[in-house]
C-alpha cells in the first residue's frame, strides 16, 4: 500500500481577520510555537527530577505578500485604538490544513497581540514581504466544514 504523500505548503490555507474584517494577504510562511515555562521539581529521595511545562502563550510568525497597502492600514489603525486607550481590535487567525487524501483539520489562535511587524522592500523585481509577528493566549482546534 502506497504512502500517503506529506502536508506541503500549499495545503495550508490561511486567514488573519482584525476587527471581523478578513485581511487580503497571501501567506508565503507561517510558524506557531508555544512559548513555554519549563520546571523541574527535585524532591529528596526520588531518582530523577519532576518534569512539566506550563504554557504561556504561543508565538505566531507570518511572512506574508499582499496587492496593496490594506494590512498595513489596518495595522496603523491596531496602533491608533491603543494610543486611544480604547477597547483593542479583535484579531483572529484560522488554520485549514488539508493533506492529501483527506482528513482536514482546522485550528483558530484568539486573544491576539499584533507584535513588532515590518514592512521591507528592496529591488524592483522583488515582491514586497510583510512579517507580522503575534502572540495568542489560545491555539485550539477548531470544527473543520
Amino acid at each position: 500500500m502506497a504512502e500517503a504523500p506529506l502536508i506541503i505548503g500549499r495545503n495550508v490555507r490561511t486567514i488573519l481577520t482584525i476587527d471581523a474584517k478578513k485581511l487580503t494577504i497571501y501567506p508565503v510562511s507561517g510558524s506557531v510555537a508555544p512559548n513555554l515555562t519549563e520546571y523541574d521539581d527535585n524532591i529528596c529521595g526520588e531518582e530523577r527530577a519532576r518534569l512539566g511545562s506550563i504554557v504561556n502563550w504561543f508565538d505566531i510568525n507570518l511572512s506574508v505578500r499582499a496587492k496593496d497597502a490594506s494590512p498595513v492600514l489596518s495595522f496603523l489603525g491596531y496602533i491608533d485604538d491603543l494610543d486611544a486607550e480604547v477597547p483593542p481590535q479583535i484579531i483572529q487567525m484560522g488554520i485549514l490544513i488539508s493533506p492529501p487524501g483527506g482528513n482536514r483539520q482546522s485550528f483558530v489562535a484568539r486573544d491576539i497581540t499584533l507584535g513588532k511587524w515590518q514592512l521591507s522592500w528592496s529591488n524592483r523585481a522583488d515582491r514586497v514581504p510583510i512579517e507580522i509577528p503575534m502572540r495568542a493566549s489560545y491555539f485550539v482546534k477548531a470544527a473543520t466544514i
